[in-house]
């Protein structure tokens, strides 16, 4: 999906793009970037059931008044913390403490493949 749909998001020179699961995470200087990425998430891409939830989006930058707008200065994102203002990177697994790590995980067992012939 992301080579069809997100190409013009990929590799650019001061950005930042990345997917976790279902969930992504995009650094750019560029106001206008940034709103350009939202607004294609916003309208979905219907082939790959993918659609945002704007109550579950954040951003630094007002985009849209149904936008949540932060000026926190880190931004925490799978274990990963980012400084909006100095582009600091540093891990952060707090949000797993008091966990077992097992229970962060999913695995179907409906499969009747095993991978066993």
């Amino acid at each position: 999906m992301e080579s069809v749909y997100l190409a013009e998001f990929l590799g650019q020179v001061g950005e930042f793009l990345c997917r976790c699961v279902d969930d992504y995470f995009f650094v750019s200087t560029d106001p206008n970037r940034v709103a350009s990425l939202y607004y294609l998430m916003r309208e979905g891409i219907p082939d790959y059931n993918c659609f945002i939830k704007a109550s579950k989006s954040k951003t630094n930058i007002f985009i849209s008044s149904e936008l949540e707008t932060s000026d926190e200065e880190w931004v925490v994102f799978c274990g990963w913390r980012f400084s909006v203002t100095s582009g600091h990177v540093a891990r952060d697994f707090s949000s797993y403490a008091g966990l077992d790590s097992c229970a962060t995980l999913t695995f179907s067992m409906g499969s009747s493949n095993s991978g066993e012939e």
